[in-house]
């Protein structure tokens, strides 16, 4: 069974990374962030620097791209609703020790923003931290 859920994630991955190709060209909503410390998507460590975001079709799939384009990391998200629009373009990361995990993407003016599953990685690190509950931390972006 995990291995058809790993099959059908990496299918997924994929089919949006063919999408994004069109979509990158015609896309203007690209958020822009100078994150300021290492942090986690999934298993991925990415080191601090500056990043664009970009979502890759119209699937819950978004590619960060660190601006020297060094590396690119295509992930799935979830939808997230808020009652009100949000004041800033913000990501949101939980904080455990020394460990920090993209969390949440929100757009200035929107309902809706983008939230990533915990991970496997970020579940061992609440076990691991002495505090069980993350620090929450937010970096302020461009649109």
């Amino acid at each position: 069974m995990k291995n058809v859920s790993k099959k059908f994630l990496w299918m997924y991955l994929g089919v949006a990374l063919l999408a994004a190709g069109t979509v990158f060209a015609a896309s203007t909503d690209t958020i822009r962030a100078t994150i300021p410390f290492d942090f986690m998507i999934g298993r991925q460590m990415h080191p601090a620097g500056e990043y664009s975001i970009r979502q890759a079709g119209r699937l819950d799939a978004l590619v960060l791209r660190a601006t020297d384009d060094r590396l690119a990391h295509a992930f799935l998200t979830n939808s997230a609703r808020r009652t009100t629009p949000q004041e800033q373009t913000k990501l949101v990361f939980y904080r455990y020790g020394n460990r920090s995990f993209l969390r949440e993407i929100w757009v200035v003016g929107e309902l809706s923003g983008h939230q990533l599953p915990r991970s496997s990685a970020e579940k061992e690190a609440t076990m691991s931290s002495s505090n069980r509950l993350p620090d929450e931390v937010v970096v302020i972006a461009a649109r």
